[in-house]
């Protein structure tokens, strides 16, 4: 999530417009279910339908998720 945060922004809000984003142009009749507990939550979620994401940023988006984290060696083998 690193690269992810670092590219779109840290807060809670960032990333769930990015997650939204992707999910909503995964497939030209993607469909999302959302939830929300309050008011704050139906902004963000309501907000993330404005620009969509470049191929590029789902590109990247793609690229660190499926990343494997790094086993540090003395964990390795146990």
């Amino acid at each position: 999530m690193a690269p992810i945060r670092a590219r779109f922004g840290d807060s809670l809000t960032d990333l769930a417009h990015v997650a939204l984003r992707c999910a909503l142009q995964h497939a030209p009749d993607a469909a999302v279910l959302v939830g929300f507990r309050n008011a704050d939550q139906i902004y963000t979620n309501i907000t993330c339908l404005g620009e969509s994401l470049r191929p590029q940023e789902i590109t990247e988006i793609r690229a660190a998720l499926h990343t494997k984290p790094k086993i540090p060696t003395e964990l390795e083998g146990h």
